[in-house]
């Protein structure tokens, strides 16, 4: 019991390091990094009902949609409800949101700012910690289940999803140039760049990595609006919810956190799970009237294509809008995507490690703008989280059908035994790859789209 005997449990905690080290399950750097860690245990009663009531307020939300209890289950007696509430994952995200954002105030002047966090395990879907204010205590508005605001480019992974489930490489070039589309209205919509440039012919991990307008776009519009919303859909949103109109591939849809959570927690297991949890058990009278199932849906995403999204996610944090967690933690794998909307009103962060999904909003409550965006917001507070709770390495499983390839600057494949420079060497979907040697380059095609991207150059 590490409340009773805390130097038991650390020298315990140490034993079992010692033996992971010798058995090379993990490396003598974890070994240091863990055995110099102090237990963390929290304080008994610090996360009782009345000290985390937006994680309650999800429970409570859960409890009354299940049919196996109803609206008026809580008001009996002789219930024990058993939740997926981790006391350390949540202590870390109040502490997140609580100093960091003191931290944003005092730099920028900017007072009055709010979050909210929901912190889960993609492996199990379920919820491990809910901030709902940056006064965690404070049992009023939940900004997680009720602050449904603009995503921003949050919601780009799922069109690049798509795109590489009809035929898109990684490798496939895009002509960041001007754009106008015509909408249904009559009027002209031309994106742009958050650096108000174009940047001609890039690849679209690049612009992926980088969260680029006009080439997200460009792909959007070339695979369909239409399987851009079914995407959507495959990992949890209902129809009615998502827009019809190309602003979409931008983020013009308005999600709580509790469901941007929940679509990158689906994205994380190819569909398998759309409904996050915070229920295990519950008992009622001594017997057991709900017990979550373990096995997973069926899955609704095709591998291929959630691993080229994760891997592109993971290239983020190296060389595009992720790079503060990148330098935060520069031997570590993480995933990540940042968000901002119109005028810097909300700033977004999604992180998935190893083991968990956190979806961070920073932003004022009465809309006006924060002068943030995501990486300079909500980035800085899921880095704090992690650099209290700890980040384990994301390690991708490549699945069947995934090969890694060289694709040269014109977006072509090319044979290994070529001798080309400046090769970029990226997985791709091999069942989507049409060959036509020539010469030692092989161009690429699909029954999709033509490589290089050229229809939407202009």
């Amino acid at each position: 019991d590490p409340w009773r005997h805390p130097e038991k449990a650390l020298e315990r905690r140490d034993v079992v390091l010692s033996v992971l080290k010798k058995r090379n399950i993990i490396t003598q750097t974890a070994y240091e990094q863990y055995s110099a860690r102090p237990l963390g245990v929290i304080k008994r009663g610090s996360m009782n009902y009345s000290k985390t009531p937006a994680f309650m307020g999800v429970l409570k939300k859960e409890i009354a949609s299940k049919k196996e209890f109803g609206p008026d289950f809580l008001s009996g007696n002789g219930i024990k409800i058993f939740t997926s509430l981790d006391p350390q994952s949540q202590k870390a995200a109040e502490n997140a949101v609580e100093k960091e954002l003191s931290a944003i105030e005092r730099e920028t002047g900017r007072k009055g700012l709010e979050a909210a966090m929901v912190v889960s395990s993609w492996r199990t879907a379920e919820v491990s910690a809910v901030v709902g204010s940056r006064t965690p205590q404070y049992a009023g508005f939940n900004r997680v289940l009720e602050g449904r605001r603009q995503v921003g480019s949050i919601i780009k992974p799922f069109v690049y999803l798509t795109a590489f489930h009809n035929g898109i490489h990684l490798g496939t070039m895009v002509n960041d140039v001007p754009i106008s589309i015509r909408l249904s209205n009559g009027k002209l919509w031309q994106p742009k760049n958050d650096d108000k440039q174009t940047h001609g012919l890039i690849p679209t991990y690049v612009a992926m990595a980088r969260s680029m307008n006009i080439p997200t776009v460009k792909i959007g519009m070339r695979v369909g609006l239409n399987n851009v919303r079914q995407t959507l859909m495959n990992v949890g949103l209902e129809d009615n919810r998502i827009p019809n109109y190309p602003s979409l591939f931008l983020g013009t849809i308005e999600l709580t956190p509790f469901e941007v959570a929940q679509i990158y927690s689906s994205l994380a297991t190819d569909g398998a799970y759309k409904d996050l949890t915070t229920l295990r058990t519950v008992v009622k009278d001594g017997k057991v009237v709900y017990e979550r199932s373990n096995s997973r849906l069926e899955t609704t995403i095709d591998p291929r294509d959630s691993y080229l999204t994760l891997y592109v996610m993971m290239q983020a944090t190296k060389i595009g809008t992720g790079r503060r967690i990148g330098r935060l933690f520069p031997n570590v794998n993480i995933a990540t995507k940042t968000g901002t909307t119109n005028d810097n009103r909300d700033s977004w962060t999604v992180g998935i490690d190893s083991d968990q999904v956190v979806a961070t909003w920073v932003g004022f409550d009465d809309n006006k703008s924060t002068g943030l965006f995501g990486a300079s917001g909500a980035m800085r507070v899921y880095g704090r989280f992690l650099t209290e709770r700890g980040v384990n390495s994301l390690e991708l499983n490549k699945p069947d059908g995934i090969k890694f390839v060289n694709f040269n600057q014109e977006g072509n494949i090319v044979s290994d035994e070529c001798l080309i420079p400046n090769l970029n060497y990226l997985p791709a979907r091999i069942d989507k790859i049409r060959y036509v040697k020539t010469d030692c380059a092989f161009s690429v095609g699909s029954e999709y789209t033509p490589v290089p991207f050229s229809p939407l150059s202009n």
